[in-house]
């Protein structure tokens, strides 16, 4: 299932469901980057007050929160969250600047399935940078003195989930040190 930030621009077709307790700052009610708003699926507010995104925490939060989310597994909001999962263009989003440290990984692999960062194809190094933090994988399909194809792997290394191409001369000097 693929995650973004709700800053994030939109792709024609996904269906957008913001998973934040709090209304996210500079967004308006009807800005298309929110979609479907379900509060009450975010973790509760004494255990984001506790977290305040810090990495040596992360551990026990995500214990704590599937925990939440075990004693509201039949709430309206997660029920609702899970049909509209099924939909393969639905995108999980969050206002929260580290996706990797928030809440939505936790959420996602909680619904069964594995969180996929949003590719950016406009800066693709952070595109790749952010996949190998989420876990994926990636390789290179096709790469010449001028051009790169890439394929964006599951978590598992396993099957192609996107594919990025990129003629950028910054992101192929990159490419060749960390193909090395």
């Amino acid at each position: 299932m693929r995650i973004a930030r709700v800053y994030d621009e939109t792709q024609t077709g996904e269906q957008r469901v913001l998973v934040d307790r709090l209304w996210p700052r500079g967004i308006s009610k009807a800005d298309d980057r929110v979609g479907t708003w379900l509060p009450h699926v975010a973790p509760s507010q004494e255990l984001r007050s506790w977290y305040q995104h810090d990495e040596a925490r992360h551990d026990e939060f995500a214990q704590r929160y599937a925990a939440e989310l075990d004693a509201k597994s039949d709430d309206e909001e997660m029920v609702r969250l899970r049909a509209l999962a099924q939909n393969p263009e639905c995108v999980v989003v969050t206002a929260t600047r580290d996706l990797a440290l928030s809440h939505v990984p936790i959420l996602v692999e909680y619904l069964g399935a594995d969180p996929v960062p949003e590719v950016l194809v406009d800066d693709p190094i952070n595109t790749l940078e952010r996949w190998e933090l989420f876990g994926g994988a990636w390789q290179v399909r096709k790469r010449d003195s001028a051009h790169a194809e890439i394929d964006l792997l599951r978590c598992d290394g396993g099957e192609r989930v996107d594919s990025l191409a990129s003629d950028d001369p910054t992101f192929l000097a990159w490419l060749d040190k960390h193909e090395a």
